[in-house]
């Protein structure tokens, strides 16, 4: 039964958990960062990025075909220890493609048992992960969202430790896989308690009819995974670990800057549902709303990242990461495009669009990848964040294609026109205050708040923003 106080509170620990586990993670991988430097942290990034591409295998979107099935169904949760062995087989077959593959990816042993640490931690979090998704069928959010609190908190403290005491990517690989494992034991016996003990089940016509169903899903997020991670993976093949770990340095406050947009796409992924309901111009009028919000959320995101790029890496990072800036600029570029990208892809699954929503982002992965395949050998990190643009903002030209031959551009209409041109003039005097405030050679944070809220105070003198985004959750 659809609650509105229920849906309100299942979102707020959701998002709060999602906020502090970001900003904590954010926190140890600055700190290793630092420690490790360019080359150990490159090394470390290059690791988790090349699990990352074979690990997703594991998953192939079961979760959430638990979560829609067992909250249709409350009686089908007798499945779950079916489906929970379906999982661990996966989850060993991926490990078995991984252990295979890091013999090809490198000579160094080291780099080698990095890889099958991180191999180990990031699959037993794809284990748990089918456990958190029947705490979702029951609306029981909060549970979640303490849980993956608790897992931040531990992998991370556990990290800053070993970082503390043996800095290398080893030690930081091991605080990883150990504090997987601790979560991991932590999470059954929850389970075993508030819902059922864990148990096995042989049931080979249970798994073909979920994968039947779920991989659809399993596959749009492995293509995700690809074009998120192909670009470190490269660099590392190439042995430039150093360019690897300025990059990812780079991508990780591009991570923290779309927390925002993380929020909006959950606060209006529900209203878009009820819309399209009614009608598609009562979808059209929420996504408009949806879109401006995105648009208002990239300007400064990208103008004013642009422009103090260099100082925020040097904050962040230090000196030796310095070389990232250029990278950082290029990839604020996509993040403007996936703020806009990121409600026409919703309106996709909205309307049931899901098979072109997967060839989409299959086109996305393959285009990504051989692109790639010019631009890394010959530029570098630059090209690899070059591509990553190129990428994203091809992708967002073709979801607008397709949504307006799906619902029409009557959503746009004099309504976007006035939030483009409300959202220009509000950047155009938040760039010249940041001008003016980098000149009398301020801290970095102290002309972002001041430049940020300059662009805040626009926004409200035009009255775009917080009405469009309170009348719609409203």
């Amino acid at each position: 039964m659809y609650r509105k106080g229920l849906v309100a509170k299942n979102s707020f620990w959701l998002l709060s958990s999602e906020a502090v586990g970001r900003g904590i993670k954010f926190a140890l991988l600055v700190y290793a960062a630092r420690v490790l430097g360019s080359s150990g942290f490159g090394v470390f990034s290059f690791a988790f990025a090349f699990v990352t591409l074979f690990v997703l295998l594991a998953d192939l979107g079961v979760g959430s075909i638990v979560t829609r099935d067992f909250a249709r169904d409350p009686d089908k949760e007798k499945q779950f220890s079916g489906i929970f062995t379906l999982k661990l087989l996966l989850a060993a077959a991926a490990f078995l493609v991984v252990l295979v593959s890091s013999f090809f990816a490198t000579a160094d042993p080291q780099v080698r048992h990095i890889i099958w640490l991180l191999t180990g931690f990031v699959l037993m979090n794809n284990v748990t992960d089918v456990m958190f998704a029947v705490f979702r069928a029951r609306q029981r959010m909060r549970a979640e969202a303490l849980a993956k609190v608790g897992q931040v908190i531990t992998v991370s403290g556990l990290g800053f430790i070993m970082l503390y005491l043996l800095p290398s990517p080893f030690s930081l690989s091991v605080a990883y896989f150990i504090g997987g494992i601790v979560m991991l034991v932590i999470f059954l016996s929850v389970f075993a308690v508030f819902l059922r003990p864990v148990s096995f089940s042989w049931d080979p016509a249970l798994w073909k009819q979920v994968l039947r169903e779920s991989w659809p899903l399993g596959f749009v997020a492995l293509f995700v995974g690809i074009y998120n991670s192909i670009d470190s993976v490269m660099l590392g093949f190439l042995g430039l670990f150093d360019q690897v770990g300025w990059y990812n340095a780079a991508y990780r406050v591009i991570n923290l800057s779309i927390v925002p947009m993380v929020i909006l796409s959950q606060a209006f992924y529900a209203p878009l549902s009820a819309a399209y309901g009614k009608s598609v111009q009562s979808l059209g009028r929420v996504l408009r709303d949806y879109f401006c919000l995105g648009f208002l959320l990239a300007l400064p995101v990208a103008a004013g990242g642009i422009m103090v790029a260099g100082q925020l890496i040097e904050f962040v990072y230090g000196q030796e990461f310095l070389p990232a800036a250029t990278a950082f600029r290029i990839l604020l570029i996509s993040v403007f495009f996936i703020l806009l990208m990121s409600p026409l892809s919703h309106v996709l699954i909205v309307i049931g669009k899901q098979r072109l929503n997967f060839f989409v982002t299959m086109f996305g992965a393959l285009f990504n990848i051989i692109i790639n395949l010019y631009f890394i050998p010959r530029y570098g990190m630059n090209g690899a964040a070059f591509t990553t643009a190129l990428t994203v903002g091809l992708l967002a030209v073709i979801y607008f294609i397709i949504v307006v031959k799906n619902i029409g551009i009557g959503f746009l209409g004099r309504h976007a026109f006035r939030c483009a041109t409300g959202g220009v003039v509000a950047v155009t005097v938040m760039t010249a205050t940041l001008l003016s405030v980098q000149s009398l050679h301020l801290p970095v944070l102290v002309s972002i708040l001041v430049s940020g809220m300059v662009y805040v105070g626009v926004l409200f003198l035009l009255r775009l923003g917080w009405n469009r985004f309170n009348k719609v959750i409203a």
